[in-house]
């Protein structure tokens, strides 16, 4: 059995979005704050399918705010599996998580779903 603990668990956290200018900056807040503050080793991968808002450029400017996050953008849209594919190409941590940035997932539970055992 693995001893390691939820908070030493290293995580790539995918999140595709497309269109959600207005959202993904409070989607991040609650994350960070609700979950991720609570982690030493993960990343947030926002898989951007082709938006025609500027979901992109927001995104932008969030990573620079908050650490470990990288945008993956595309300029046209290639689909929901493509953008998770390569979310996973792309992932570096032992654990991938797939969560969408509507709040049908509750960050906090992200806590739970790491402390479980192995």
């Amino acid at each position: 059995m693995d001893n390691t603990t939820g908070r030493d668990r290293s995580v790539s956290i995918l999140v595709p979005v497309h269109n959600e200018a207005d959202s993904v900056r409070p989607f991040l807040d609650e994350l960070y704050t609700k979950s991720l503050s609570k982690l030493s080793n993960f990343e947030v991968l926002m898989l951007e399918d082709g938006s025609e808002d500027n979901t992109r450029e927001v995104l932008g400017e969030c990573e620079k705010i908050y650490p470990n996050l990288r945008a993956i953008t595309d300029r046209n849209k290639v689909g929901y599996r493509v953008s998770v594919t390569r979310g996973i190409q792309n992932a570096t941590k032992e654990w991938v998580l797939l969560m969408d940035g509507d709040g049908q997932i509750e960050p906090a539970d992200i806590q739970v779903l790491l402390n479980c055992p192995t």
